[in-house]
């Protein structure tokens, strides 16, 4: 019982390879009278090439039973469970075929079974073998080697950082050097992740906590400063009022929140921030490098806005004198949001003072704990990341 139109050629030729090397690996399912009805593909090639499959025998009542059951097994066999898949997979991975071969076997796109090797030897399921096969019968590396394009000798040697940091863990293709990086600190951060983190440590001048904002900077009094950089994307743009109302609770009269946007969504940063706040002035903050694309604006943008916010009934600040700041360079090294400390240090250096207490409710990478410790203020942040707490707790170590 044929339910399904002829093969297309490359699918038939991917079928017959599979056989082949494979042997029918879905046995063929036929009624008590010798008709086929699950396989007619397979069962064809494998009489086509000798090889011989194992045959799994139905009884049905009637042309109509017949052909719901032949419809159920085609279903089943087309809709392997993502467990029953990897079992599959990783059996004759460990028997060294090629993701190729693999995929031809099951059906499948080869993107599939490559994510499902990698997965299952990240996750320690898989022991990859030195060789593998492929559909056409030769031997080769299991493995393609990583390959990360340095434009330079500064870049060749974040290249070397990034995979040694990586080690087994490094993917097999080719890469620039910020993916690299960016895969480098990912590993990480899951690995830290893994790792218990204390609720709350304080260093000398530094206390990090791990945390919502909302509830572990709660009992924060008396900050002359929030100097901060939260997330931008459009889903996060509530947190800002939650910012707004943290600020106008905890700041000390005359203190000031300074907070990092990108430009997609200014007004509605701003109407957050204004909810418990008084907006004071938008600074920019100068970008060095490469323009960031805006796809959607279709912008190259090489500068932030740090909107200064302070609090209802608060005058008299100290007179900024330049509304423009400015970041030696780009730093991702601790986090994939992380600003530079240059950057970070001239905001905290103009707008508080020596011994001042600032506040940083999104810590990310530390960069702000840092550059306040060498700069003889005092500083408190959070995450919610253990990741960032981890790292931030680290670097000031």
């Amino acid at each position: 019982m044929q339910l399904f139109d002829a093969l297309p050629q490359h699918i038939e030729d991917a079928l017959t390879a599979s056989i082949q090397r494979f042997g029918v690996l879905v046995p063929v399912a036929k009624d008590q009278h010798g008709e086929i009805l699950d396989g007619n593909h397979r069962a064809r090639i494998a009489d086509r090439l000798g090889v011989k499959y194992r045959v799994d025998v139905i009884q049905v009542g009637s042309d109509e039973e017949r052909r719901e059951i032949s419809w159920t097994l085609n279903a089943d066999r087309r809709q392997l469970t993502e467990e029953q898949r990897r079992s599959v997979v990783a059996d004759l991975r460990q028997q060294g075929h090629s993701t190729t071969a693999i995929a031809g076997a099951l059906g499948v796109g080869q993107s599939t079974v490559s994510r499902d090797v990698a997965e299952l030897t990240h996750a320690g399921k898989l022991e990859q073998p030195d060789r593998v096969k492929g559909l056409d019968g030769k031997s080769r590396p299991a493995r393609r080697p990583t390959v990360v394009a340095a434009k330079n000798e500064r870049e060749a040697g974040r290249a070397q950082e990034a995979l040694i940091s990586l080690g087994d863990d490094a993917p097999s293709r080719v890469m620039d050097v910020k993916r690299a990086e960016r895969l480098a600190r990912e590993t990480a951060a899951d690995q830290r992740r893994a790792e218990p983190v204390e609720p709350v440590t304080v260093l000398d001048s530094v206390d990090i906590r791990h945390g919502d904002f909302r509830e572990v900077l709660a009992d924060l009094s008396d900050v002359d400063a929030i100097i901060t950089d939260p997330p931008y994307p459009r889903e996060f743009i509530p947190l800002f009022g939650d910012l707004s109302a943290l600020a106008a609770k905890v700041l000390r009269p005359g203190g000031v929140l300074a907070v990092m946007t990108g430009q997609s969504w200014l007004p509605d940063y701003m109407t957050e921030l204004a909810r418990y706040m008084r907006y004071r002035w938008t600074c920019a903050y100068m970008v060095s490098g490469p323009r960031n694309r805006v796809h959607a604006a279709r912008v190259g943008t090489g500068w932030k806005p740090i909107l200064l916010f302070s609090r209802h009934g608060d005058e008299g600040h100290p007179f900024l004198l330049d509304d423009v700041f400015a970041s030696e360079d780009d730093d991702k090294r601790h986090h994939h949001w992380g600003q530079s400390e240059s950057g970070i240090a001239a905001l905290v250096e103009r707008l508080t003072e020596p011994g001042d207490l600032v506040c940083d409710p999104f810590l990310g990478g530390g960069t702000a704990a840092v550059v306040c410790r060498d700069l003889g203020r005092r500083f408190v942040g959070c995450d919610l990341d253990a990741a960032a707490v981890h790292t931030s707790r680290e670097r000031v170590a």
